[in-house]
């Protein structure tokens, strides 16, 4: 091809056909130019394909770590549900003056349990996003503001529930007095103590009255109670906001559905 355009201008210099060659050397120029623009239009094209795919991998990406926090917040509301009922049979074997001190203890127990399992939002596509300066490839931007305000309000929302959760662990070790909140009776019904080395009865003289006892179990039952029951407010509204991310991105990750 080269060749052929070669051989028409020499051609036309040898005829001394100036005007014909100069229009063929403008011709040869444009068709130059355009050959440019069509290069860089299928450059362009090609980038802009890439960084599409790269979008949607990260609308997957995004979608992933939603689905993760949902099964963590599964395991919460479990867990808390759990917590509100031994909270509530505590507080109802308190008022009837039913149940021993070992019964009435272990739903003490389990109305504190898994306290520790806090939820930690997963934000590693996110994180990613942003400092590898790739967030300009969100193109939807009522996208890139839902996921902005729902990382926000859920680490505002999950600090709240991780605060209340903890608390309820504090006032248990923290404020639990043991002698006078029945713990002498319940070791010793379990053959706790070595009579050889430990006086149960001294134990048993620094102990208030039952009545006592039980007020003190009725005011942690119901500190429990508001602990929990709080947090599965928090942990519904944490939900309904992780669906509307969910089904948002849902639309976006059609390749990985």
């Amino acid at each position: 091809m080269i060749r052929f355009f070669r051989r028409i201008r020499q051609k036309l210099l040898t005829e001394n056909q100036f005007s014909k060659y100069l229009l063929y050397a403008i011709g040869e120029i444009v068709l130059v130019v355009i050959g440019i623009l069509i290069a860089l239009q299928i450059n362009n094209w090609y980038q802009q394909h890439l960084e599409r795919e790269l979008e949607e991998d990260y609308y997957c990406q995004f979608l992933e770590d939603v689905n993760q926090d949902l099964i963590q917040l599964n395991e919460q509301v479990q867990y808390t549900q759990d917590r509100l009922h031994h909270a509530n049979k505590l507080l109802g074997l308190l008022q009837i003056g039913d149940g021993d001190f070992e019964e009435i203890l272990e739903h003490t127990k389990g109305a504190v349990s898994k306290t520790d399992a806090i939820i930690t939002p997963n934000m590693n596509a996110f994180e990613d996003l942003k400092s590898s300066g790739n967030l300009r490839l969100i193109t939807d931007k009522n996208i890139k503001k839902q996921l902005t305000e729902y990382y926000a309000y859920e680490q505002g929302l999950l600090n709240v529930i991780n605060s209340n959760a903890i608390s309820i662990t504090t006032r248990f070790k923290e404020k639990a007095d043991r002698i006078n909140n029945g713990w002498v009776y319940l070791i010793e019904s379990q053959n706790g103590f070595d009579s050889t080395l430990v006086s149960v009865e001294k134990l048993k003289a620094l102990s208030v009255s039952n009545e006592e006892i039980t007020l003190k179990h009725m005011n942690d039952a119901l500190a429990y109670i508001a602990s929990n029951s709080r947090n599965l407010e928090h942990l519904k509204s944490l939900e309904s906001n992780i669906f509307l991310m969910k089904a948002t991105l849902e639309t976006r990750c059609t390749g990985k559905n």
